[in-house]
């Protein structure tokens, strides 16, 4: 076998490509670009020098009751070092090792600590576990479907009307000349339920104005259209990407879940919320802000 000592190497499997190949390129890349700057003791995949940070930060976890800190020096170099209490070697890492509490996980004011932050100023954060995760606005949805399962029907001259608006406020051409062809060939005298609207049109596009329009003119929801940017940050924000929030000055929770592409089907995973927590009467506004990304591992 060739001697690989001095290089990075990275084994990948072939579901690393299955659906989004170049997301799963840039993490690769991004995962050897970690390995080299662990080999060699200092970061490289962020310019921390340009931080002008005085002093140093500290970063630490516990993991099977043993403790690693990670220290970063202003001009970007580190150390990582695996620490175990010993009470004849005090060091600087021992105050922090208190805070895990691993030995009575049950009691103590910082019970849960999973994680510790020290920033350049001398500010501690404490990341904790909660017994608390994230759903889907679960009832809004369900009051959604039983508004498009609702057996609702329209008279022809309620359909005019509303589709009058329509032509008279939209800027979409095309929107406005499937409407002129549209609205005579409407009886007015007839009953319309849902299905014979929706089947009056032919782009989905002129179809989600119609069912937009409709709603926010007489609360009937014609169709859900559950998929897109828009359904994915009202309806499942608590477990798609990032979120944070401010509980108090010294105290914020967050949770990191699913990156979202449109409503998936499916949720590997659930949310787990974690909480932030300032010691020693520091803040914690600004080291979240300062370092957002520190959280999100």
């Amino acid at each position: 076998m060739d001697d690989l000592t001095d290089y990075v190497v990275q084994h990948i499997t072939v579901e690393n490509f299955s659906i989004k190949v170049k997301a799963a390129v840039e993490n690769i890349l991004k995962e050897m670009v970690i390995k080299k700057d662990i080999k060699v003791g200092k970061l490289s995949i962020v310019d921390w020098a340009d931080y002008n940070y005085t002093s140093d930060w500290v970063f630490g976890t516990v993991i099977d009751k043993e403790y690693y800190f990670m220290c970063i020096h202003p001009d970007g170099s580190f150390e990582i070092e695996r620490m175990v209490i010993n009470l004849f070697n005090i060091t600087e890492y021992d105050s922090y090792m208190d805070f895990f509490n691993v030995e009575d996980y049950s009691s103590g004011e910082f019970s849960g600590v999973i994680g510790l932050i020290k920033d350049s100023a001398g500010n501690i954060n404490l990341i904790k576990e909660t017994e608390i995760y994230t759903i889907p606005d679960y009832e809004q949805m369900g009051n959604i479907l039983s508004n498009v399962a609702s057996d609702v029907s329209f008279k022809g001259a309620e359909i005019v009307s509303l589709l009058q608006d329509i032509r008279l406020s939209s800027d979409n051409k095309k929107i406005r000349a499937e409407l002129d062809i549209l609205i005579p060939t409407i009886e007015l005298n007839a009953e319309y339920d849902k299905k014979s609207i929706m089947k009056m049109f032919k782009g989905r596009n002129i179809k989600k104005v119609v069912v937009q329009h409709i709603f926010e003119d007489t609360g009937v929801m014609l169709y859900a259209y559950l998929r897109g940017e828009d359904v994915r940050n009202e309806y499942l924000s608590g477990t798609l990407d990032i979120n944070y929030v401010q509980v108090s000055d010294n105290m914020a929770r967050f949770c990191v879940g699913e990156i979202g592409y449109g409503m998936q089907y499916s949720m590997i995973r659930a949310s787990v919320i974690r909480e932030v927590q300032a010691v020693d009467g520091c803040g914690i506004r600004k080291i979240w802000n300062a370092n957002r990304n520190a959280f999100s591992v």
